[in-house]
């Protein structure tokens, strides 16, 4: 198994956390240089150490040719954990803002509000105590470090979870003596993972407490970004998937709102609360929506309730989930599995899933000789097949419309609370002048109406 190169993992872990922490340039250049021997030293762990026992040896060696080819799910490899560290100990090159502030430059677009003129605002701000310390050249060019370490980190944690994964696999085919090994894949963890989204998800509708919505929020995010970890996990050993996978989730990757959400789980993991702002309905409903996040908030998801927008997300992910079925129906399901056509399509050895089932070899001996029709609709009475008719309810979701300004005096504060809130990007406005703001204008459009 790849319990020291683990070690090693935890380890890249604690130095992230010391990189966020440093304010002191020479400081954080030290832990940086300790931070990249770690997180290359992972692999050699993993070959050297791990790579005692002869299974995870070869395991780890057919990874390495795969991490050193041009497969773009790779890439953070050769051209971070690899370049930067040989970079760093070889040569003793940075590969970083080398200045204690880092002089940003900032566009943006404003309405003059008399005349509704358009015109463009910039300006170049200092950032210091290492708050952004970008790489600057080559692989992610102006992307703060960190963030690229801790996604060299999460890539580790996978690749090191498939040959967990392989190397059970092959120790479980071993207690079947001469059968044929093989394993049932399912998409049971991913189901279950969809359903514990939604159930966050439906958690925020009508919540008074913004804290409260902030843990549900949080919950949501972190189970709905591990439905494609739980995917491409249980699918890494099924021949073709990886390239198959890479072409479906582009679509994911051209969405604005599902990279919004992406960016939005990474937030809230690794800096603190997502930005939301909240307000009554004339029905007394509360009504939440994002503004103010890290990153601007989509057009398509402006002045919409927060958990709409969460389960419309997690309707994209279902869809994805029910592609993966409708490709791969006999990997998806172990009821599917057991089937004639799935004994077939998967070349499985009924003689090895009955022993697997648990029957034993004297049950199984004396059992008359059965067609695979009538062993495989006896073995799925042993499984736990997967209810795609709930994901496919999922996915089924109807988004409800974007709140409007009109009668409807809370949802028109609420609009206002965000337009102002996200304007603030531009004009420099700090967020509570923007909430004010928002309330006093609200408040004297009411007041014209009546």
């Amino acid at each position: 198994m790849t319990a020291r190169a683990r070690n090693v993992l935890e380890d890249c872990r604690t130095a992230l956390r010391l990189l966020e922490d440093e304010k002191d340039l020479q400081r954080w250049r030290i832990h940086w240089v300790a931070a990249l021997a770690l997180i290359r030293a992972v692999g050699h762990v993993l070959g050297k150490v791990d790579g005692a026992d002869p299974a995870t040896a070869a395991l780890a060696k057919a990874a390495y040719k795969k991490w050193k080819s041009d497969a773009p799910e790779h890439e953070i490899f050769r051209e971070f954990i690899e370049r930067e560290r040989n970079f760093i100990l070889k040569e003793y090159e940075f590969n970083l803002h080398p200045l204690q502030e880092v002089h940003v430059l900032v566009q943006a677009q404003v309405r003059r509000a008399s005349d509704g003129h358009l015109g463009e605002l910039s300006g170049v701000f200092p950032i210091g105590d290492n708050i952004y310390r970008p790489l600057l050249d080559s692989y992610r060019e102006g992307d703060d470090a960190r963030d690229v370490y801790s996604e060299a980190i999460d890539w580790w944690l996978r690749e090191l979870d498939a040959i967990d994964h392989s190397l059970a696999a092959e120790r479980d085919s071993l207690m079947t003596g001469a059968l044929k090994p093989f394993r049932l894949t399912s998409l049971l963890a991913v189901e279950e993972r969809l359903l514990e989204a939604e159930y966050f998800a439906k958690r925020l509708f009508d919540l008074p407490d913004s804290t409260t919505v902030g843990f549900e929020l949080n919950a949501f995010l972190s189970a709905a970004r591990s439905v494609t970890f739980l995917l491409q996990k249980e699918f890494s050993s099924v021949q073709g998937f990886d390239a198959w996978w890479r072409a479906d989730r582009a679509a994911l990757g051209n969405d604005e709102a599902a990279c919004f959400f992406l960016k939005l789980r990474n937030y809230s993991q690794k800096e603190g609360r997502v930005s939301i702002v909240g307000t009554r309905d004339a029905e007394g409903r509360w009504r939440h929506m994002f503004a103010g996040t890290v990153e601007p908030v989509p057009a398509t998801l402006l002045n919409r309730d927060v958990a709409d927008c969460c389960l419309e997300h997690l309707a994209k992910l279902a869809g994805a989930v029910l592609r993966v079925a409708a490709a791969y129906p006999h990997h998806s399901c172990p009821a599917r599995a057991l089937t004639p056509e799935g004994v077939s399509t998967l070349e499985l050895d009924l003689d090895a899933v009955e022993s697997a089932l648990g029957f034993s070899p004297e049950v199984s001996a004396a059992r008359p000789d059965l067609s695979v029709e009538v062993r495989t609709r006896l073995y799925q009475r042993y499984v736990d097949p997967v209810d795609l008719g709930e994901v496919q309810r999922i996915a089924a979701y109807e988004p409800m419309p974007a709140m409007q300004r009109g009668a409807d005096f809370g949802l028109s504060l609420g609009s206002s609370m965000v337009e102002r809130i996200e304007r603030s990007r531009s004009t420099r406005e700090n967020r509570d002048q923007a909430v004010r703001v928002a309330i006093v204008t609200a408040a004297l459009l009411r007041k014209r109406s009546e």
